[in-house]
Formats: structure tokens, sequence, C-alpha cells
């Protein structure tokens, strides 16, 4: 890998309070809202089956497994739907994986009263993950396209926090749907709120459609690894958030928590797994209003470690309380790492490369906590649900603590600022 130093090309980014200016950009502001709707029902579906799988199955295995089949066709599939991203025209790419999405809530919507093994719920598991393969990088790689360059952070922070919004108030309402309304009713309205991103890419207008180059899927996806593989503050920063996620979080396990060890049944299982997205709320609109953000190749090392350090601390909670307070201060660091990875990421990437290295990220980062919870789930089983989550919060401590020392990064620790890392001619 070689190194380069910071350039001081053109500030690409405005940090602090102007984030928000990217709302001032109608298309983006249609997606912003339609994406915080679908991504409220699509938490409720995801509470949704992994209480109806525990519950048919009493295994962690079991909730391990799911995770897997959502993982693997989306890894398979990643990198040809970040070709495809820089290759067609991403609105129309986002509609037709929307309305995917929407047959496979319909789906589960059609068998929840049927069921009496999983099988049903794995296969909309993996149909789930291949949509998501194609539908991620082309919703990512949209949103320069939307804002100007001097926007992109705030968009990013903005998307960051609509997601994070969204974990905190859907898996609450698809806990208390699940208990009050059922599983049919909750699979319906994740189907209902799909309907709000597809009426978004329909008013948006003006969208800049991506010119394909000649070269074919394959020759595009060979490009981008090796553009990632020669540039150190894309490969490293996408690489430390899969292996920390990969070494699965309490997160994993919470239908056990919820059921077995504090007994909040499913309406508690949707508060806790909001929990880590208060803090990632709070963390994002602290971000958000900091005029700036110093140093921050260390600050993203600094927030990877302490959300370890907070993982492997959740076991010693004494309540159900103490715990949401634990997985709602990893939030606020795991927000703080992710959105300076993805701007890192983004700064670091000419744009006729964006959907390949956004596939890329997202493959890693989605990737990371469905292997976490696969790993986690197995784990468990074998040395009880306490020593998983102590075992994996350390090791993701020592991987941090191993990839700070890595030249590659160390090279960048004093940076001062987000400006210092944009490339020219981006």
């Amino acid at each position: 890998m070689s190194l380069r130093r910071p350039s001081r090309g053109p500030f690409l980014v405005m940090e602090g309070p102007q984030g928000v200016s990217a709302l001032r950009h109608r298309n983006f502001r249609l997606l912003w809202s339609g994406q915080l709707v679908a991504a409220v029902g699509n938490q409720m579906q995801v509470i949704a089956i992994s209480w109806q799988v525990y519950q048919l199955t009493d295994s962690t295995v079991a909730l391990g497994v799911l995770a897997l089949l959502r993982l693997v066709p989306f890894l398979g599939l990643s990198l040809l739907g970040g070709a495809l991203a820089d290759a067609v025209d991403r609105r129309r790419l986002m509609g037709v994986t929307q309305a995917g999405q929407m047959t496979v809530a319909l789906w589960l919507l059609a068998t929840a009263g049927m069921v009496e093994e999983a099988w049903p719920i794995y296969l909309a598991a993996l149909a789930g993950g291949a949509l998501t393969a194609f539908d991620a990088p082309a919703r990512q790689a949209l949103i320069p396209n939307l804002v100007p360059p001097e926007d992109l952070a705030g968009a990013l922070t903005l998307n960051t926090l609509v997601r994070q919004a969204a974990t905190i108030v859907g898996p609450g309402l698809g806990g208390l749907s699940v208990a009050i309304l059922g599983l049919e009713a909750t699979y319906g309205i994740n189907a209902a709120s799909v309907l709000a991103v597809l009426w978004a890419l329909h008013a948006m207008r003006g969208v800049r459609v991506m010119t394909p180059r000649s070269e074919g899927n394959l020759q595009r996806i060979a490009e981008g690894l090796r553009f990632a593989r020669a540039e150190p503050l894309v490969l490293l920063p996408l690489l430390l958030d899969f292996v920390t996620r990969a070494l699965g979080s309490p997160r994993g396990l919470l239908p056990v928590f919820a059921r077995d060890v504090y007994q909040v049944g499913p309406a508690g299982l949707g508060w806790l797994a909001a929990a880590s997205a208060v803090g990632a709320v709070a963390g994002g609109i602290g971000l958000t209003a900091a005029e700036r953000l110093p140093r921050p190749i260390v600050l993203m090392l600094l927030a990877y470690l302490f959300e370890a350090l907070l993982n492997a601390a959740f076991v010693a909670s004494p309540n159900v309380v103490v715990a949401w307070v634990i997985l709602c201060l990893g939030g606020v660091c795991n927000v703080t790492g992710e959105v300076l990875h993805a701007t890192v990421t983004q700064l670091r990437t000419p744009d006729h490369l964006m959907g390949r290295t956004t596939a890329l990220a997202n493959m890693l980062a989605q990737g990371g906590p469905l292997t976490g919870n696969f790993q986690i789930g197995v784990l468990a089983s074998a040395m009880g649900v306490n020593g998983a989550v102590v075992f994996n919060g350390l090791a993701a401590a020592a991987v941090t603590a191993g990839f700070g020392l890595l030249p590659g990064l160390r090279a960048w620790v004093r940076t001062s600022q987000l400006s210092e890392l944009a490339v020219q001619g981006r």
C-alpha cells in the first residue's frame, strides 16, 4: 500500500453546524425523508423477525443463522451492485430494489400465521440480503448526485442520523406492534413504509444520471478493488470497521437478554434495541453542531476503542436500566466512528469510483455486524452468553489498538482537520 501525504486541495466538506445545509437541496430532502419512514418500518420488521425465530427455535444458533443468511448474498453480490451503481441510473436501480423489499415484507405477512418452522423466515432473510446488496451502493452513491461537494459530509451525517433515529423509533414500535397487533400487522406496516421511498424517487427532478464507461462489470469491479487496495485511508478504516463489528456485540444477543435475563418481553427487546440508536442520534447531533473535528483519525480510533470496552462491560449491568445506558453510550461511540470513516473514505474517492467504493464500504460495514451476530450466537452456545460478550469486546479493543499502530493510519494521526484528507481533482 502506497502512502500519500495529505494534499492541500479544496476543502470539500463543511464541518460543524453548516452540515445541515444539505437539507436545502430538494432532491436530497426527498430521499432523506422517504428513508426515514422506510427505515422505521424496516427496523420494526427486524424486531419481528428476530422475535419470531427465537420463539420458534429457542436457539441462539438460530439467531446466528438468521444473520448468516442475510450476510451470504449481501457479501456475494455487493461488488456487482456497486458496479451497476456506476453503470445505470441509480434512482431506477433503487426503485427496483425497494419494490423487491416490499415483496419480501408481503411474503412474511402472508406466512406469519402459518409457519411452525423457521425456514420461510430464512428464505425472506436470504432475499432481503440479496436486495440490499444492490440497494445500498445505489442509495449512498446517489447522494453525491443530490448535493454539491461542500455539503457531502453534512449529507452523510444526516443520512446516518436518519438511520439511527429510525433505530430508536423502529424497534420500540416494532416490539409494541408485535405485542399488541401481532406479527402480520408489523410486517404489513413495513411493506407500506416502502412507498415513502418509491414516492421520493419518483418526485425527484434534475438528478444527474451516471454516464457509464465501456468496461464490463468484472472490469469495473477489479478497478474499484485496485483503488481501495492502493489507498490506505480507504482500505484501513473499512477493514477496522468490519473486523471490530465481526467481533459481535451484545446487540446480537438482545432477544436472550430481553427474555431470559431481564424478563422484559418483546416490548423490552424493542427498547433495548433502540438504546444504541438513542446514543447514536445524540452523538450525531453533537458531530453536526461541532465547529470542527480535531485529529479525525485519532478521534475515529478512540471511538472504536471505547465502544469495544463498553460492549465488554455490558454483562456487568445489574438491571435493564444500566444495560440500556451502556448500550446508549456505545451508540455515541458507534456513530462517531461510522461518520468519520465514511467521510474520510468518500473524501479520498474520485467520483467515477464512488459506486464501487461505496459498495465495498457497505459490504464491510453491514457484513461486519451480520458476521458478528452469527459469530456471537455460536460462541454463546459454546461458552455462555456473558463469556461471549466479554471475550468479543476485549478482542475488538485489542484489534483497534493494533490498527492504530499500522503505518497506513499512523502516518495520518497528526492530521488536524478533515480538509487535509480531501484529494485534489476529486
